[in-house]
């Protein structure tokens, strides 16, 4: 019979008999009378006296029923049981082989699995790593050994996994369009919707730029200046034909020297001195010198050339020798 290491135990032992005929059945034994149950424990010298602390009750024909608690099973190996009563009994002896929890469980109580552990290959120790994996040597695959040599290669990085991809994600045209851009036959296609200020462009990207931008602002404003600028780009503009007859800044400058500023001179609503125009500035200079003047309380009223429009009201601060018009 086979025990669980560590663990109580209920068994069945018997049948006991009579002494003197070896059949009749004993059914009157007990722990009180002379009797004497003993372990003897794997490769034990001498017995454990359990006695006084098993229970055994007799059940039927001679057949009684023995505790064992987990003291009593506490070594893995061969358990010997000894039951004495030399007054009405003959000497009764079992065996039982006491297993490991994860044995017994596989085997007997079928609530695990065996836990094996491979300690050799054809007779030679396996070798394990420092987290006891094993170390394994492949020479073969499908008794290749090219083939193993080849896989060695593509992991440890000697060399690449060659690849032949139809398709990326389903689509063939995705995996010929990988191809031109890897070959070089073709330019990934870049859109840049912004450069912000953590951007930082290499020395040859500012280059380009700069370059690009030249080009633009030669197509746009000919006539290239000695520097880069914009500012002295937009000062060549005075350099600049004039297309369809609207002159260029030459033109205007040459306008102004010859016929001079001219100023429109006609008035048609009165302004307040502090938002005249130039022609009204004039205009008004004339008015206050040449035109119809009438005070109206504290108003200087000025009149137009006609006599009776008025062209602008000033307001002193004091009647009597004023400081101030506004």
């Amino acid at each position: 019979m086979y025990l669980k290491q560590n663990t109580a135990a209920t068994l069945t032992i018997g049948p006991l008999v009579d002494k003197t005929d070896a059949t009749t059945p004993e059914v009157g034994i007990t722990t009180t009378s002379a009797t004497v149950i003993e372990l003897w424990k794997h490769d034990a010298i001498t017995s454990v006296d359990i006695t006084g602390t098993t229970t055994f009750v007799h059940r039927s024909n001679g057949m009684y029923v023995l505790s064992l608690s987990v003291a009593d099973t506490d070594t893995v190996g061969r358990l010997v049981l000894i039951l004495l009563e030399t007054a009405t009994m003959r000497p009764f002896k079992a065996e039982f082989t006491v297993l490991p929890a994860n044995t017994y469980d596989s085997l007997i109580g079928g609530s695990d699995k065996l836990q094996v552990d491979t300690t050799q290959w054809i007779g030679n120790a396996v070798t394990v790593d420092s987290n006891n994996l094993p170390d394994v040597n492949m020479k073969a695959i499908s008794q290749d050994t090219a083939a193993a040599d080849t896989l060695e290669s593509y992991t440890d990085g000697t060399a690449n996994i060659p690849a032949d991809m139809t398709k990326i994600s389903g689509s063939a045209t995705g995996a010929d369009n990988l191809e031109l851009y890897t070959t070089g036959a073709s330019n990934i296609p870049v859109s840049i919707a912004a450069i912000v200020s953590s951007v930082d462009l290499s020395t040859t990207m500012i280059s380009t730029l700069d370059g690009r931008i030249d080009n633009r602002l030669n197509t746009a404003i000919p006539v290239s200046p000695t520097a880069n600028s914009v500012f002295e780009r937009i000062q060549t503009m005075d350099n600049l034909v004039a297309s369809g007859g609207s002159g260029d800044l030459a033109a205007m400058k040459s306008a102004i020297i010859t016929d001079g500023v001219q100023i429109d001179m006609s008035q048609s609503v009165s302004e307040s001195p502090a938002s005249l125009s130039i022609g009204n500035a004039f205009y008004n200079s004339i008015a206050f010198m040449q035109h119809k003047q009438v005070i109206n309380g504290l108003d200087i009223e000025t009149y137009k050339s006609d006599g009776s429009t008025i062209y602008s009201t000033r307001t002193m601060d004091v009647a009597v020798n004023p400081k101030t018009l506004s």
